[in-house]
């Protein structure tokens, strides 16, 4: 079953639970009679008894758990968790030279790259830039430092089934033992 069909019918049964009423027999032994409704959609009952008799304390201001909240956040979440986020990488290791290398072939359509991150070991500097096809993804190279970071500014980064993904090493200053590129990729639930 998929999560859209699981989550409607998740809403269907919380919105007949909103219209329920709720029997609360008294604890062993201590008091007696029944709570039959609680007339509040917002409001959280809480049942404590005494020796004699159950004492029921209705909190009347609005909850966040109420079953209104609940099918709220999840109708929410209907329109707005439809996308799934994954990450591939690549790395060269080592490099001298300037080089350029598949990393994937899209499979899917509505996929978008939504960040470009890379990372350089060893040598002075190492420019980088991304292609799909025959375009630029990064709108300018980016010269990676040794710390992890984002690559710049994306461009061209909506892809279609069947778009080749490249990274591409524009220039090398020094003896780089290895250049890690990692893409965040934005592509339509399953």
């Amino acid at each position: 079953m998929n999560r859209t069909l699981k989550i409607l019918l998740l809403l269907v049964w919380l919105s007949t639970c909103a219209a329920a009423q709720f029997d609360f027999p008294p604890a062993a032994g201590a008091g007696s009679g029944t709570v039959t409704s609680v007339t509040s959609a917002n409001a959280r009952a809480t049942v404590a008894t005494t020796t004699t008799t159950p004492v029921i304390t209705i909190v009347s201001a609005p909850i966040a758990d109420s079953v209104t909240g609940q099918a709220a956040l999840l109708a929410g979440k209907l329109t707005t968790a439809t996308k799934d986020t994954l990450t591939k990488g690549y790395v060269y290791a080592p490099i001298s030279a300037g080089d350029s290398n598949i990393v994937f072939e899209v499979r899917r359509s509505g996929c978008t790259i939504r960040e470009i991150r890379a990372i350089r070991t060893g040598g002075t500097s190492a420019s980088i830039n991304a292609k799909k096809n025959s375009s630029d993804l990064l709108t300018s190279n980016y010269a990676t430092t040794t710390s992890m970071a984002s690559a710049g500014t994306l461009q061209n980064n909506t892809l279609a089934v069947g778009d080749l993904v490249y990274v591409t090493v524009r220039g090398i200053v020094g003896t780089v033992t290895e250049i890690f590129i990692q893409f965040t990729i934005e592509e339509p639930q399953r």
